[in-house]
């Protein structure tokens, strides 16, 4: 959200959030939270992970017991195959004024209606139609799941955050896929069979000819080295 990316970058404080209005009941949820990392600019994709595990948490507490949860590498909520929320990280521009290092993490959730340009996305209202959870409420809900995964993310490391994701990570496996490699430019695909997510974020792939690929969190979100 550019607004978040110029406070940001003018100094504003750790826990500033920004969002779009909410008047109507199947309004978007479309949000941003300005962080000051206190680790290794290679570590920034954490909290990717961590924003993840928090809107999935947030969505399940007023999800209908029929749907099925899963994240899409890394920056994906799934509800029954199709895409209903992303996480991004953004750097905003360094500011001459502002030496404290400054990170923009922001949460989409398609509550009324799918984004035009995500393949393989839909909104709440379309895969769980029982569920009338507003934008408002959703916010509220992942700002409590986010406090307590920032919190163990911070006191137990970020194994603990992983092994929350992990077991629901959208099995694709045993078929050829397209995986985006990059957040800023969705045609940067390439294509392999799921194997699994290692202890530092990055997807192991196994390419149509069987030789393996890894996919880096920190180079999809573009934050890190």
């Amino acid at each position: 959200m550019p607004l978040a990316l110029e406070l940001a970058a003018a100094g504003a404080e750790e826990g500033t959030l920004v969002y779009r209005s909410m008047t109507r009941a199947n309004s978007n949820l479309d949000c941003a939270l300005i962080l000051q990392p206190d680790v290794a600019p290679a570590r920034y994709f954490e909290y990717g992970f961590v924003a993840a595990v928090s809107v999935g948490q947030a969505i399940a507490a007023s999800a209908s017991p029929m749907v099925t949860l899963q994240y899409g590498w890394p920056d994906r909520v799934v509800l029954n195959d199709q895409t209903v929320a992303r996480v991004s990280l953004t750097l905003p521009e360094a500011s001459s004024m502002h030496s404290e290092a400054a990170l923009v993490l922001g949460v989409q959730i398609f509550i009324g209606s799918p984004p035009k340009n995500l393949d393989d996305s839909t909104c709440l209202r379309v895969v769980d139609s029982e569920n009338t959870t507003d934008a408002t409420e959703l916010m509220n809900l992942f700002g409590r799941h986010f406090l307590h995964w920032i919190n163990t993310w911070d006191e137990e490391g970020f194994a603990k955050v992983l092994a929350a994701w992990s077991p629901r990570i959208d099995r694709t496996y045993g078929a050829l896929t397209q995986i985006q490699t990059s957040a800023q430019e969705p045609t940067k695909t390439v294509t392999g069979i799921i194997d699994t997510v290692d202890e530092n974020g990055a997807l192991q792939l196994s390419s149509e000819d069987s030789s393996a690929m890894s996919l880096q969190p920190g180079d999809y979100f573009g934050v890190g080295s």
